[in-house]
């Protein structure tokens, strides 16, 4: 009887220690399946990216006023000009290299870390300019030289008023949803699903408590160069 409990204790045990065995294995080609999943994603992703030119992401419009003057020989005429000025906020995609790409396993998500936006040259529209001068005489030279200060004094008021922090603030999200759908189009566009795409502005924290490399024993630039 006592070999036969003995006989039958070993058998559980056998049974158990394959039922253990199945339920690892399995666990570990789960794994395995989802860093293939981040590596792929991030591979193609990386790739759209740096065959793409910069990412209009923003842009802001509106009025700018700019007064300036000129010391004139003997006269002083003063000009004021209204010009409508558009600002457009840029990302370089090419500049999201390889070393952006953060893998979340188990959430399946993809974090994208990207440079800040760029705020562009303002375009004044000098054809719809509304242009006041006063003063008694105004000689060629002083209209010449009103001109050229304008003009710089135009684009300086609207780049002073594009870099004004709720603007930037508009133009950062806008950057962050701008790649995360571009993003998710290329994985759709690859029939790659079930990754959600996070995107992280320059100084934010990645907060995603499970944050981990593709692979721990390597840099991720080396595994995704494979």
């Amino acid at each position: 009887m006592g070999k036969i409990s003995t006989a039958i204790a070993v058998v559980l045990l056998a049974i158990a220690g394959f039922a253990y065995w199945m339920v690892h294995s399995e666990h570990e080609k789960r794994k395995e399946a989802e860093l293939q999943l981040g590596l792929e994603s991030s591979k193609i992703i990386n790739v759209s990216f740096q065959q793409r030119s910069d990412l209009t992401v923003y842009r802001l419009s509106g009025d700018v006023v700019s007064k300036v003057d000129c010391e004139g020989r003997i006269f002083h005429p003063e000009q004021r000009t209204k010009a409508p000025v558009k600002v457009s906020y840029s990302l370089p995609l090419s500049a999201i290299n390889r070393s952006a790409y953060t893998w979340s396993q188990g959430q399946q998500r993809l974090t994208i870390s990207i440079p800040d936006v760029r705020v562009e040259t303002p375009n004044v529209d000098i054809s719809r300019q509304i242009v006041r001068q006063t003063g008694p005489f105004i000689s060629r030279e002083c209209g010449l030289v009103m001109a050229r200060k304008t003009a710089i004094a135009l684009a300086g008021r609207a780049l002073a008023e594009a870099r004004k922090p709720v603007h930037l603030t508009n133009a950062r999200e806008a950057a962050r949803k701008a790649v995360a759908d571009l993003a998710g189009g290329i994985l759709s566009g690859a029939n790659l699903r079930g990754v959600t795409i996070a995107v992280l502005l320059p100084g934010e924290p990645n907060g995603t408590a499970d944050r981990q490399r593709w692979d721990e024993t390597r840099p991720l630039v080396e595994v995704l160069s494979q």
